[in-house]
């Protein structure tokens, strides 16, 4: 996890556009469009996020690299889970251990 991974840092940052590199497509734009209410435990930290890609470039599952000007840069393991009318949705989840 990088520095500002967390569920406060992507919840101020909801509706915002983040850069990810496709090895086929190159650089292209998703939406984060939703931020999972987070979940914890004693031991956990538990949250998703969900973003909208577009409708001309689907993705399979797979770890891509992510950029955004207020959130440290990464790679992310992302899921489609469905298609809508506006675009592709790739969930993205966190279950991070608490020291």
């Amino acid at each position: 996890m990088t520095n500002n991974w967390t569920h406060t840092t992507f919840s101020k940052n909801l509706n915002t556009s983040f850069n990810l590199q496709h090895p086929q497509w190159g650089g292209m734009t998703v939406e984060l469009v939703h931020v999972s209410e987070l979940r914890e435990t004693p031991r956990q930290r538990m949250y998703s996020l969900v973003f909208r890609g577009p409708l001309e470039q689907p993705m399979q599952q797979g770890t891509f690299p992510i950029s955004h000007e207020k959130v440290d840069s990464g790679e992310l393991f992302l899921v489609p889970i469905a298609r809508e009318d506006d675009g592709f949705r790739y969930e993205a989840v966190f279950n991070n251990l608490v020291k």
